[in-house]
C-alpha cells in the first residue's frame, strides 16, 4: 500500500471508531450470543422468492430473540411459511381482493416482492403463518384456515445507514435489541473470502435480498474502509461459508436502499386480534405530502371490542395524536371513544394498544383519525410496484377505494373525501379488535385456607370487559354468595367443613361464558383453646392456664409453648394483662383464646368486683356500642389493644349518652381486640371481634 493509502486508512479507521462509538462491540453475531443461536437455519429458495425468505428470517429471529415462539406452545427454532406469503401477499396475478376479477394481473407470481408489499400483507393479519400450515411452492396453498397460526409483528421499522455511515449504529443496536434484519443487495460483485462489495458508482438496481445476522468493524473489503455485515442468504448450506457471506458497509444497496435498506420486525408475537378494519389493502404506496391530518371511517361487522390502531410513517421522528370518534355530523367529528397520542422515533408501521377500548356493535359506524407532525399521512393507491430482480421495469397494481372511506383535512379547515382527490386511494389507518364475548375470567383468587370462617372475599381479573358475572360455590351448602362483580363475599356456613370450589363465568349481552378454573378451598373448623374467665389475683398469687392437647402446637403471647402455662402475679404487671394462647393443627390452621388477668398489690388497689359492660353488636364491623352500668359517671380513657397488646385505638375525648358509649368508623382489622376503659381507679374490659 502506497503512503497516501497508508494515510487515508488511518483516517478511515480514526472515524470509524468515531461512527462506531464505544458503547457497541466491534463485531456481533447473532449466532453466538452469550452461547445462544438466535438465527434459525438456512433455507434453500426457489424461484424468485429471496424477498420471502429475507422477511421471514427477521421475523423468525424476532421470534427467537423474544422467545415468544415457544411461550405461545409452539417447538422446535420458528420456521415460518415464505410462500403463502408468495401466493397470497395480494399485489399478484394470483390474487389481488382489490382488482376486478381478482386475478391476472400484478406481481408475477415466484418473481419478485418487497418489504412493503410484506408489510401489507402482515399489517392486513392474514400471515406470517407456520411452514407446517400452508408452505407450498408448487400450488397455492389454502388462504386462510382455522388450523393455521398467524405471527404479527406489532412494529416494522425501516433504516438506512448513510452514505457516510452516520446511523449505522442505530442498526446495529436494532440488531442487538429485535434480531435478525431483511435488507438487499445487487448480486454479482463478488470477492473472494465470500465478500460482497457494489460499489456506490454503480447504476444498478438492486436484485437480491437477504438478512443481517450481525458485523465486523474490522473486516476487510474492497471498499475504501474496512466494516462488513455478516448476512445470511437462501440458497442453502452449500453455498458461501455455509449459507452465510459478507457484505461491505459501503455496499450501494445493503442497509441504504430507502425501501429495502434494513428492515426490522419487532415485538413478533401471536396473532391476538380477530378482527382488523381497514380501507388500504396494499398498505403504505405513497403520501400526501402536505397533509398532516385525516381519518377513515368503518362500518362495524359485528358486536366487536376495539382494543389497537395501526397506520404507517413516512419518517423519523414523528409525533402522533389517534382518536377514534363515533358521530359525524354536517362533517364535523362528534362523541370522543377513545384518545390516545405519542413519538414515534423511526419510519414504519406501528401497532398501538389503546388506553381504553371500546365496543362497537352490528353497522354502527365509528371514525378513526390520525395526525402526525411530519412525513404527510401515507396511503394506498394504484401504483407501479418495483420488482424485486434487477429490471428497470417495474409492474402496475390496481387499488381501490369507494366514496365516504377516507377523508383528509385541507383548505379552509375542512374535511374532504380522498375518493374525490384519487378514487383509487385510502389512508393507511387500521382498528383492531376482537369478537365480543362473554371470555372467561381468570381464576378467582383469595385465601385457600379458612379456619373456622365467618365472612371471606374473593376476586378475579378479566381480559376483556364483561357486564356482569356469575359466581359458583360447590357444595351449594357451603355458604351464601353476596355479589356478582369481579369481587364478592361468601358468608360461610358454621357447620360446614371440608373442600369448597368456587368458580366465575362472564356473563354480557351475548350470553354467559365458560367458567373460570376453579378456586379450591379448604374449610376448617378448629375448636379454639378455652382458657376460661378473666380473672383477677394479687401480686402474691399464681394461676395455671390449661392450654390444647398434644395433637396441636400451642404458642402462647409470653413465647412458651407448652401445654401448661404457670404465672404468678410477681411476673405480670400490675393492672390488667392479656395474655392469649393460639393453637396450630396439621393443616397450618389457627385458633386463638384471650384471658385477661388483672394484677392487684397485695393492698388490693383494684376493687375485686368490677361494674359490668355490655357490647353490641358483636362481631361488630366499623362501629358499636359500649352499654354501661349506672356507676359508672364519667369516663377518663379508653383504649383498644390487638393480641399482640399494642394499642390500636385510643381517647380520652368520650361522651356518655344514656349510659352508652358510640364507637364509629373504628377501620379495624378483621381480628379479635380488648377495650379498656378507666374511670378514676377502676378499669374495665370487653372483648370485641371485628368481622368486615
Amino acid at each position: 500500500m502506497n503512503p497516501l493509502g497508508i494515510l487515508y486508512f488511518i483516517v478511515a479507521i480514526s472515524i470509524s471508531s468515531l461512527i462506531y462509538g464505544q458503547t457497541l462491540p466491534q463485531s456481533y453475531d447473532l449466532r453466538n450470543v452469550n452461547g445462544v443461536n438466535l438465527v434459525t437455519s438456512v433455507k434453500s429458495q426457489q424461484g424468485g422468492t429471496c424477498w420471502t425468505h429475507g422477511a421471514m428470517a427477521a421475523i423468525e429471529g424476532n421470534l427467537k430473540i423474544t422467545g415468544n415462539w415457544t411461550t405461545t406452545g409452539e417447538t422446535g427454532e420458528p420456521n415460518l411459511a415464505e410462500y403463502h406469503l408468495d401466493w397470497w401477499n395480494g399485489f399478484n396475478q394470483n390474487n389481488n381482493d382489490d382488482a376486478n376479477p381478482n386475478t391476472g394481473s400484478g406481481l408475477s407470481v415466484h418473481n419478485g416482492g418487497d418489504y412493503r408489499v410484506t408489510a401489507a400483507y402482515l399489517a392486513r393479519g392474514e400471515g406470517a403463518v407456520r411452514d407446517i400450515d400452508a408452505q407450498n411452492f408448487n400450488a397455492a396453498p389454502a388462504r386462510f384456515d382455522t388450523s393455521y397460526h398467524y405471527f404479527y409483528p406489532r412494529n416494522i421499522e425501516w433504516y438506512m445507514a448513510q452514505e457516510d455511515l452516520s446511523r449505522i449504529n442505530t442498526i446495529k443496536q436494532k440488531i442487538i435489541d429485535y434480531g435478525v434484519l431483511g435488507t438487499c443487495m445487487c448480486v454479482g460483485y463478488w470477492h473472494s473470502g465470500n465478500i460482497h462489495y457494489q460499489p456506490p458508482t454503480s447504476t444498478v438496481e438492486p436484485n437480491h435480498a437477504v438478512a443481517i445476522i450481525g458485523w465486523d468493524d474490522n473486516k476487510a473489503t474492497p471498499a475504501k474502509a474496512p466494516g462488513a455485515w455478516l448476512v445470511k442468504n437462501s440458497w442453502g448450506t452449500s453455498w458461501g461459508d455455509s449459507g452465510y457471506f459478507w457484505i461491505s458497509y459501503y455496499d450501494k444497496h445493503c442497509g441504504q436502499e430507502p425501501q429495502m435498506g434494513a428492515v426490522s420486525f419487532q415485538n413478533v408475537e401471536r396473532l391476538q386480534y380477530s378482527k382488523i378494519y381497514y380501507h388500504d389493502y396494499h398498505g403504505w404506496r405513497d403520501e400526501m405530502q402536505n397533509v398532516t391530518e385525516a381519518f377513515n371511517t368503518f362500518n362495524a361487522e359485528g358486536t366487536e371490542t376495539i382494543e389497537a390502531l395501526s397506520f404507517f410513517t413516512a419518517c423519523d421522528s414523528v409525533s402522533y395524536e389517534a382518536i377514534v370518534f363515533d358521530t359525524i355530523i354536517n362533517n364535523q367529528l362528534f362523541d370522543t371513544l377513545t384518545k390516545i397520542s405519542g413519538f414515534i422515533s423511526h419510519t414504519g408501521f406501528h401497532t398501538i394498544d389503546l388506553n381504553q377500548t371500546f365496543v362497537i356493535t352490528p353497522n354502527e359506524r365509528f371514525h378513526v383519525y390520525l395526525k402526525l407532525s411530519d412525513g404527510g399521512l401515507p396511503i394506498d393507491k394504484t401504483s407501479y410496484v418495483p420488482v424485486l430482480l434487477g429490471s428497470p421495469a417495474k409492474t402496475l397494481v390496481t387499488s381501490r377505494a369507494k366514496p365516504n372511506q377516507s377523508f383528509y383535512r385541507g383548505s379552509g379547515n375542512s374535511w374532504y373525501d380522498l375518493y374525490n382527490f384519487d378514487s383509487t386511494a385510502n389512508f393507511c389507518m387500521k382498528a383492531l379488535g376482537n369478537q365480543y364475548l362473554p371470555i372467561e375470567p381468570k381464576k378467582p383468587m383469595g385465601d385457600t385456607l379458612l379456619c373456622n370462617p365467618i365472612l371471606s372475599s374473593y376476586f378475579t381479573n378479566t381480559i376483556k370487559t364483561c357486564n356482569n358475572y356469575n359466581w359458583q360455590l360447590s357444595p351449594m351448602s357451603a355458604g351464601t354468595i353476596l355479589g356478582n362483580d369481579t369481587s364478592i363475599n361468601i358468608v360461610w356456613n358454621n357447620t360446614f367443613e371440608g373442600t369448597a370450589t368456587i368458580a366465575v363465568s362472564g356473563i354480557n349481552i351475548n350470553g354467559i361464558g365458560e367458567a373460570s378454573e376453579g378456586l379450591q378451598i379448604k374449610v376448617v373448623k378448629l375448636q379454639k383453646p378455652e382458657l376460661g374467665n378473666d380473672t383477677l389475683i394479687k401480686a402474691s398469687q399464681c394461676i395455671s392456664l390449661l392450654g390444647d392437647s398434644v395433637d396441636l402446637k400451642n404458642m402462647w403471647s409470653t413465647g412458651d409453648s407448652t401445654n401448661n402455662l404457670y404465672l404468678c402475679g410477681s411476673d405480670l404487671n400490675i393492672g390488667a394483662n392479656t395474655l392469649w394462647l393460639q393453637v396450630t393443627d396439621s393443616s397450618n390452621c389457627h385458633a386463638v383464646d384471650t384471658i385477661i388477668i388483672s394484677v392487684i398489690d397485695d393492698t388490693g388497689l383494684f376493687e375485686s368486683q368490677f361494674d359490668q359492660l355490655g357490647l353490641f353488636p358483636n362481631p361488630a364491623s366499623n362501629n358499636c356500642t359500649i352499654l354501661l352500668s349506672k356507676n359508672f359517671n364519667h369516663i377518663d380513657e379508653l383504649w383498644i389493644l390487638n393480641l399482640n397488646n399494642s394499642v390500636v385505638f385510643s381517647t380520652t375525648q368520650i361522651e356518655i349518652n344514656d349510659n352508652r358509649i358510640q364507637l364509629s368508623n373504628l377501620n379495624l382489622e378483621n381480628g379479635i381486640y380488648h377495650i379498656f376503659i378507666k374511670s378514676g381507679e377502676r378499669i374495665r374490659v370487653v372483648k370485641l371481634v371485628v368481622v368486615r
